[in-house]
């Protein structure tokens, strides 16, 4: 097991393990997507919009969570702890005026709901061998070409397991056995399950849409020139 500091998510989440092999009915179909450089100029707006929006939602999460378990217990906890309460205002993210989609996905899930996409696959695969290397990525930006033409642009942070997440992420003889019945009930193939503080256990993924175009500047009004015959406007001249 390894950890890793640099694996950030928002203020809270730091470190990541390795032990999270890709089983076979995971393997991504191929789809027309690649991987782009977050420093390169072209995603340099998408980088900002979808990691700034992504540290968002994980503290949202981390808070509403902890206020759940202070009210009560980690049964409380479990309606807050995900992203489907998120409010959509015309296509978008209340308050995030380019998000228009987010997931939060793994290999290991809870919610079948939750599985990935091919290209969500992708990231998922690229951030594990990632991680057997030593090198995780701090995010992901990932273009795909759309059957009309059109780029979709999703940005990916990966999500650890903090102490906030530790009970109800932990193995099922670690949890209480109300919580135990709690998660069975709700999620009959839970495989979210045996994670440690600092474990990676997903990605947050957001669609970030282009940035708005900056707003024409109005051309300045036509002055109509005088008639023929007609007197020119007087000259006010400065006097010494």
């Amino acid at each position: 097991m390894q950890k890793h500091p640099r694996f950030v998510m928002a203020a809270a989440l730091a470190a990541v393990f390795v032990g999270c092999p890709l089983r076979a009915q995971e393997a991504p179909a191929a789809v027309e997507a690649e991987f782009v450089d977050p420093y390169d100029p072209e995603a340099r707006s998408y980088v900002s919009a979808g990691s700034y929006a992504i540290d968002r939602l994980a503290m949202t999460m981390i808070t509403d969570a902890a206020a759940a378990v202070s009210r009560g217990t980690e049964v409380a906890a479990l309606p807050t702890c995900h992203l489907k309460d998120v409010p959509m205002k015309n296509g978008t993210v209340g308050g995030l005026p380019r998000i228009t989609a987010l997931k939060l996905t793994s290999l290991k899930l809870r919610n079948p709901a939750n599985a990935p996409d091919a290209a969500e696959a992708e990231a998922l695969k690229k951030v594990h061998y990632a991680l057997m290397g030593g090198v995780p990525p701090k995010l992901l930006v990932q273009r795909i070409k759309q059957a009309s033409g059109a780029y979709e642009w999703r940005v990916y942070k990966p999500l650890a397991t903090i102490r906030q997440c530790g009970s109800c992420h932990a193995k099922a003889e670690e949890q209480s056995a109300e919580l135990r019945a709690a998660l069975q009930q709700k999620y009959n193939n839970d495989d979210s399950n045996s994670y440690g503080p600092g474990e990676w256990r997903g990605l947050i993924r957001v669609t970030v849409a282009d940035a708005a175009a900056p707003a024409a500047t109005p051309a300045p009004a036509a002055t109509e020139a005088p008639k023929p015959g007609s007197p020119a406007s007087p000259v006010k001249v400065k006097r010494r």
